[in-house]
């Protein structure tokens, strides 16, 4: 990690922050009434603030969790930080919320076994956000998954995997041209891969398996399509453990490689519907100031332009497809597809549209009435009446 990493937060820090800032308080105000302990885990917490006086995680998180503190809600947060240097900093920051957070001098990755216990009986939120990829040990992070299963735990991930470094390093690995690596913007590519790069064995513990050789090794695919492949096959691993997997890319400009993705883990449908609002907002954001801050009209590409009919005709086709559902589970179904590109109010004007009758297609619902709640069924057929 370069030294001046955090003299000042970057632009695309800035939407993981935002993501993991909005995200808290509506996870926060759902698990307290688990009657639970509630631990929000930091794995490199980094100093806590940058020099130019922004929040990094550990303030964002200790901001939060003191909102629940002072509300009596059995909470605290946990912070890991290697760099002797950066814990040091860490602790100065933290000294304000002493009284429910706690800092320690550790490689997360050594800590594995204390985050398995605590997931056993608190409800365990996760933030995972190293520098590189080497923290990111597959087959180790699954042994905290696996206690979801063992104990039937709650516990949620919010992990930023470098898929982009990901691939540089295993194109390195196999020898290969690595041509096509996003490395501007101050990144330290020697941070990534370390200085004489990595082995196929490392690049194994990391994956959580030897999937990625052949992907990274097809001639056919471009760095980006190899890049996105690495992320889907590294979700699908995390499906095993996680009832839903979602992740948002994050970007510095649009449509240039991702610096990153923000992979998200749940069991809880609440969870996802609450961090698809998120992302949404986050890529609302984006797109704002890319293509109308300062502008006299929004300029956004047509292909990120809200395409109601289609999203109209997809809704609909699940319905008649897939039989009565609810509000909610159509949602759920349909972010499938449709991850953070519409918001909650869009499903319900949308579905609002479809119960009035809309291009002509007309869906159903059990009252009878075009403006329902997230449980009431919908059908594409009448409903008979009793």
């Amino acid at each position: 990690m370069s030294d001046d990493f955090f003299k000042q937060k970057r632009v695309w820090s800035k939407y993981k922050d935002f993501i993991l800032d909005y995200y808290l308080t509506p996870y926060l105000e759902k698990v307290k009434y688990l009657q639970k302990p509630i631990c929000i885990i930091d794995c490199c917490a980094g100093p806590g603030s940058f020099e130019d006086g922004s929040d990094g995680s550990p303030l964002i998180i200790a901001k939060h969790i003191q909102g629940l503190y002072n509300r009596h809600v059995n909470i605290k947060g946990l912070f890991l930080e290697k760099q002797k240097r950066l814990f040091s900093r860490l602790q100065k920051n933290l000294e304000p919320y002493s009284a429910f957070v706690e800092a320690k001098h550790v490689d997360f990755r050594n800590y594995l076994d204390d985050i398995r216990s605590m997931a056993r009986s608190s409800t365990v939120f996760l933030y995972v956000d190293p520098y590189g990829i080497k923290e990111l040990p597959f087959s180790e992070l699954s042994e905290i998954y696996r206690t979801i299963i063992e104990h039937n735990s709650s516990v949620e991930v919010l992990l930023n995997f470098n898929s982009a470094a990901f691939v540089r390093c295993a194109l390195v690995a196999l020898k290969m041209d690595r041509q096509g690596f996003d490395s501007e913007e101050g990144d330290d590519e020697e941070s990534f891969c370390g200085a004489e790069g990595m082995s196929t064995e490392q690049m194994d513990v990391i994956a959580g398996g030897s999937y990625w050789k052949e992907i990274v090794s097809a001639p056919e695919l471009t760095f980006l399509e190899k890049e996105e492949k690495i992320t889907e096959s590294y979700m699908k691993q995390m499906n095993d453990y996680f009832r839903i997997v979602r992740n948002y890319p994050v970007q510095h400009k649009y449509g240039r490689l991702p610096k990153y993705r923000l992979i998200y883990g749940t069991r809880h449908e609440d969870g996802i519907l609450l961090m698809n609002e998120t992302m949404y907002k986050a890529r609302e954001q984006f797109l704002k100031e890319e293509f109308f801050d300062g502008r006299l009209f929004d300029e956004r590409p047509l292909a990120e332009s809200k395409d109601i009919s289609l999203f109209a005709t997809r809704l609909f086709e699940i319905v008649r497809e897939g039989g009565p559902t609810s509000r909610r589970n159509l949602k759920l179904v349909a972010m499938k597809e449709f991850f953070c590109c519409y918001n909650n109010s869009d499903y319900s004007k949308t579905v609002e549209k479809l119960l009035k009758g809309f291009e002509g297609m007309k869906l159903y619902s059990r009252s009878g009435k075009p403006r329902i709640n997230d449980d009431e069924s919908l059908s594409a057929k009448p409903f008979k009446q009793h």
